[in-house]
């Protein structure tokens, strides 16, 4: 696979015309990220960073998958999802030897080991290793918003992640399987709560 990266050429004067560089600094103190986004008000750390961010709202996405349609705004992105065709993990735990496909899974990984949590909620104090997961438990445990919709059937979701368990109701998909009697199942909880039953541990 090429992974050499397209030439792209970027209007800086048009984008600085749209975007005056007093818009893009939210302000002139040593803030770690400084430069604001006019659209989403998304910051970053470096100007150079939220002019590749614009990307995103035109939805150019510059970088395409040899393999598959999929295609990507940044070459990192495409280059993670490009393993996900080859099952390479390049990033490995030196604690528990567990392979990632791009540093930052490694990096969320690690909090496993150090018991890092630096997302805390706001309404109850409940840490979390993942801003992800602080999301969904907000979204479950206080707001009661369900953002992920089924359909086929209509019914909504907190996440992602029961939404694609709920749909295997509808796929009839049981990737979990017993080790010891092969019974298969929809959700690994399933399996979880089956496994004791034959008097073994998982």
């Amino acid at each position: 696979m090429d992974l050499e990266e397209k030439k792209v050429t970027i209007d800086v004067d048009a984008i600085k015309k749209e975007f005056p560089e007093e818009s893009l600094v939210s302000n002139n103190s040593a803030k770690k990220k400084r430069f604001e986004c006019e659209i989403c008000r998304k910051s970053f750390s470096y100007k150079c960073t939220l002019t590749e961010h614009y990307y995103y709202h035109t939805d150019d996405k510059r970088y395409q998958c040899d393999i598959c349609p999929c295609a990507f705004v940044k070459k990192s992105h495409m280059i993670r999802h490009y393993r996900t065709h080859t099952n390479e993990k390049p990033y490995v735990c030196k604690e528990c030897h567990k392979g990632f496909k791009d540093n930052s899974g490694l990096k969320i990984h690690y909090r496993v080991h150090s018991n890092e949590k630096p997302y805390e909620c706001d309404a109850c104090n409940k840490r979390f290793r993942q801003k992800g997961h602080l999301n969904s438990h907000v979204r479950t445990s206080h707001t009661n918003e369900r953002p992920h919709k089924c359909e086929i059937c209509n019914r909504a979701f907190g996440t992602k992640w029961i939404l694609n368990n709920h749909l295997r109701i509808h796929t009839n998909e049981k990737p979990y399987e017993c080790d010891i009697c092969k019974c298969r199942f929809t959700a690994k909880q399933s399996l979880n709560d089956h496994v004791p039953l034959k008097g073994v541990s998982k």
